[in-house]
């Protein structure tokens, strides 16, 4: 979708060549398009791509073992129970949870550096990309025609180039790495609950769909309040820069309560979206808590019929 552009000729009276016209359109429309996210890559290097690949393999292998902690837990608490009704003695419960507790130990040490690896290395790689990303950025925005700063003003230019390569960098660090330990969490938890009891786990599947249709409209409809929030700042933010590197002027005819107003109006819209965003996810948030605390029993269902 390409923007209203206004004609030349009409707004200044300027009549100039066809091609030097059409060449001044292209510097001021903005094409608006939705890019995919692989994209986002394109700036890394191969030393990039390195880097991360370690820190997935760290990530992928994080999740799969916080199934371990599940698994000694589980042996553990049925240990204790066994001593409870005297048939274990007490050296042999002594003995085995001495063993367990250090595999729990060591458990915890190798999530802590794996963890620390995969979201340090995604982290880094992260900043690397972010920057080039705000190097193009800017590059690209010096070499933009005069009218494009009078069309969308340096403040909104500033505000973008900070707040959403910010997110950029968001989505292509940590969160990646937390994906993939979440995904190999699952992954691993899946096969090792078909092992174990295969009918307890399809009944505990069914509580898939559920909160993957919550995540999906929560994610989406958090992205639209998201986006909007971010327009208003930067319209708040071209306001505050304009008026900042006009000052003298803005005193001059007195607008600097006009000026101010207006400021305080696209905050004002931008902390509702705010609100909206934050409402959306405590509640998408809360139906996923209640939704797996209330499916909880059915797994259970097998073992009664």
């Amino acid at each position: 979708m390409i923007e209203p552009m206004i004609s030349t000729e009409k707004s200044s009276g300027i009549k100039l060549d066809p091609t030097e016209e059409r060449i001044l359109k292209d510097q001021i429309s903005v094409i608006k398009g939705k890019e995919s996210y692989i994209t986002l890559y394109r700036f890394a290097t191969k030393l990039d791509w390195i880097i991360m690949f370690i820190g997935l393999v760290f990530s992928a292998a994080a999740g799969t073992a916080l199934c371990g902690s599940s698994i000694l837990y589980g042996i553990m608490t049925d240990y204790f129970t066994r001593f409870q009704i005297h048939t274990i003695s007490t050296n042999e419960f002594s003995k085995e949870l001495n063993y367990y507790f250090i595999v729990y130990v060591y458990l915890a040490i190798f999530l802590f550096i794996a963890t620390y690896i995969s979201i340090a290395t995604l982290v880094y790689t992260g900043e690397r990309i972010a920057r080039q990303i705000r190097e193009q950025y800017f590059r690209s925005i010096l070499r933009q025609n005069i009218a494009y700063f009078d069309k969308y003003g340096s403040g909104e230019v500033s505000s973008r180039i900070s707040s959403d390569i910010h997110l950029v960098q968001d989505g292509i660090s940590e969160k990646v790495s937390l994906a993939f330990l979440y995904i190999s969490n699952f992954i691993a938890s899946s096969i090792i609950g078909f092992t174990i009891s295969w009918k307890m786990t399809l009944v505990i599947f069914i509580t898939i769909p559920f909160l993957a249709i919550n995540s999906i409209l929560m994610n989406k409809f958090s992205a639209i309040f998201t986006k909007r929030s971010l327009g208003f700042y930067s319209c708040a933010g071209t306001i505050a820069e304009e008026s900042i590197s006009t000052i003298r002027a803005a005193v001059a005819f007195g607008a600097q309560k006009k000026l101010s107003n207006l400021y305080d109006a696209y905050l004002s819209d931008a902390r509702k979206e705010g609100y909206k965003k934050s409402l959306l996810v405590g509640f998408a948030l809360g139906i996923m808590l209640f939704g797996s605390y209330a499916f909880t029993p059915l797994a259970f269902w097998p073992l009664v019929y």
